[in-house]
This record gives structure tokens, sequence and C-alpha cells, in this order.
């Protein structure tokens, strides 16, 4: 059996990108990922290209691969919704939601409120899980207070006061940061 060479250099490309922040390195690199990772996605190369996709804009490519690892990966479905809200696309982020194994199997409805978001439920999650399912709450509360008509403000603004809500609740500081980062990244900066 031959040693998979392409796919240990990939690999180690994408975790010294990782380490440096280079998330253009990591996006360069799109062909080659999806040549030699058709069907393994557990490799650890997909969610770092997901990533590097949602913070060089590139919205559409996010929705795109994170649907191989929508049935397995929470932090899948996060990026997902992030690039869905900075698409300015309510709809595509409730298509993600309602197409999730993950977030319609019976555990996880059992966190999310049916009248609205209830954030305390989801402070004990595990960390990967609450993230989805705080962006999930944000977005069925934001469709069931408009009739539709969501601006890119809109959407900033409910970040920013979603992010002040999990602070004051006391979510884990990493997450906090982590969801103000990219809130500043996807709504603060020039595309």
């Amino acid at each position: 059996m031959k040693f998979p060479v392409e796919r240990a250099r990939t690999q180690a490309l994408v975790k010294d990108s990782l380490k440096q922040s280079d998330y253009e390195a990591i996006y360069k690199l799109k062909s080659t990922i999806e040549a030699n990772y058709p069907d393994n996605i557990k490799d650890g190369v997909w969610l770092p290209l997901i990533k590097s996709a949602l913070y060089l804009h590139q919205y559409n490519d996010v929705i795109m691969l994170g649907d191989r690892m929508i049935h397995e990966s929470y932090d899948a479905i996060y990026l997902m919704l992030l690039a869905a809200l900075a698409n300015n696309d309510i709809f595509t982020a409730m298509s993600i939601i309602k197409r999730s194994q993950l977030l319609n199997s019976p555990d996880v409805k059992s966190y999310l409120e049916i009248d609205g978001a209830n954030y305390h439920l989801l402070i004990n999650c595990p960390k990967d899980q609450s993230k989805a399912l705080i962006l999930c709450n944000l977005i069925e509360g934001m469709i069931k207070e408009t009739a539709g008509s969501i601006t890119k403000e809109y959407i900033a603004i409910r970040l920013c006061e979603l992010i002040d809500v999990i602070y004051e609740i006391g979510y884990d500081e990493e997450i906090v940061l982590e969801l103000a980062n990219i809130v500043k990244v996807l709504f603060l900066t020039m595309n």
C-alpha cells in the first residue's frame, strides 16, 4: 500500500496555515482538498477550509462546502449559518436548520424554544453544539420578528445584542470572543 504523500502534505499545509491564521493559503488549497478528500471529511482539512472561506467572505462557498458536513458537524453548521447571515439570506439559514439532522434530533430539539430564544438552556451544552444552537435560536427569533425584509444592518445589530446577552448570562469567554471576532470580520470589515 502506497503512502498518500499528497494528502499528508495537504494536511501539514492546512495545519501550518491555520496556526498562522493564513486563511488565504488554506482557501487556495480548495481544489486540492476537494480532489484528495472527496468523501473523507474527518481528516481535519474541511473545517479549516470552510472557516477560511468565511473569513474571505466567500459565503456561497461556505454553504456549498459545509453541505458535505451538515449531518456530522455542529461547527460546520455554525459556519454555514454565519455565512447565510453575512449574505443577508435568512431563508437559506432556515433551510440549513431544517435540513440538518443534528439540529432536528430529539435531543437537540429540547434545547430550542418554540416561542423564541432562551439562551439559558444552552449554556451547559457542549461548546460546538451551543454555538450552532445559539445561532438557530437567533435566526428563528428573527424570522418571527420580521416579515422577511431583513437588512444586513439589522442582522449585525441582532448579533451584537446576542453577544451582549450571552456575555451577561455567563457563557464561556471563548464563545463570546469568537462570536464577537466573527461579527467584526463579517460585518465591520470591507468585503
